[in-house]
């Protein structure tokens, strides 16, 4: 809970936002005026820094250029298993099944139609995190194909770590690909190796280009969304990290 909240206020986005409330509410007082200035400049600076599209790719490009993208060459036939790591979906009856999920979760399951369609025969999919995305993952991939008895579904892992522990239990030693963001691969990366599993990275859903400056230097929402993503991911791993260790 105080992770989450110490991660929140540390948000470009959410830190603009607080400081353009408070220019705001001391413009009202009519007393505050620096302070009003002050807070101004600082968010319209911070918006044109992490708004930018060079900082926002440089960003997230440190992420998701640690492990290559896996080529059809490279896939292996000894490997049995696809593990998914769930991303964002929710359940809407007005929607397709493919509109239930977000795109994080929809390019982890087009990865992981990929791979599987190598050998449909032998590999099997296991789909873990929490909540109804797992169910609705599983979903799209039967409509994509793959054989329901050929999917495993794990929706009480509350996060990566409890992934990599159920993941540990499951397989023990036996090798499988792990598929998820590019961006997230490095923290599922730390966490699976805390468990010395054996594993080939898959990472898909790219959001950074690796030349960074093939893109507009003008500050937008996406680029500042990008930067917001980039840096929840540091939080998050600097945070696994100091459970793991506070805890073993």
């Amino acid at each position: 809970m105080i992770e989450n909240i110490f991660r929140y206020f540390l948000m470009p986005s959410n830190l603009i936002t607080i400081l353009f409330l408070i220019s705001f509410l001391a413009i009202l007082t009519k007393r505050l005026l620096k302070v009003a200035k002050i807070s101004l400049f600082i968010g319209m600076f911070l918006y044109f820094i992490f708004g930018s599209g060079p900082v926002s790719f440089w960003l997230m490009k440190q992420l998701e250029y640690q492990y290559p993208s896996l080529s059809q060459a490279n896939i292996s036939s000894e490997v049995k298993h696809i593990v998914v790591l769930a991303g964002f979906a929710e359940n809407i009856s007005s929607r397709s099944i493919t509109a239930n999920i977000y795109p994080a979760s929809a390019y982890r399951v087009l990865e992981a139609a990929r791979l599987y369609n190598s050998s449909p025969e032998t590999l099997k999919i296991i789909i873990t995190g929490e909540g109804e995305a797992v169910q609705l993952m599983s979903q799209v991939l039967v409509s994509l194909g793959v054989s329901t008895s050929k999917i495993l579904i794990d929706n009480n892992s509350k996060n990566t770590a409890d992934s990599a522990v159920y993941i540990s239990e499951l397989l023990n030693q036996q090798s499988f690909y792990l598929v998820t963001s590019a961006g997230h691969m490095p923290r599922a990366v730390a966490a699976f190796d805390r468990m010395k599993l054996s594993y080939i990275p898959s990472p898909t859903h790219y959001m950074s280009k690796e030349n960074i400056l093939a893109t507009a230097y003008l500050p937008t929402p996406r680029h500042l969304y990008i930067s917001d993503m980039a840096i929840s991911e540091y939080l998050a791993r600097f945070n696994d990290y100091l459970t793991y260790h506070f805890n073993n």
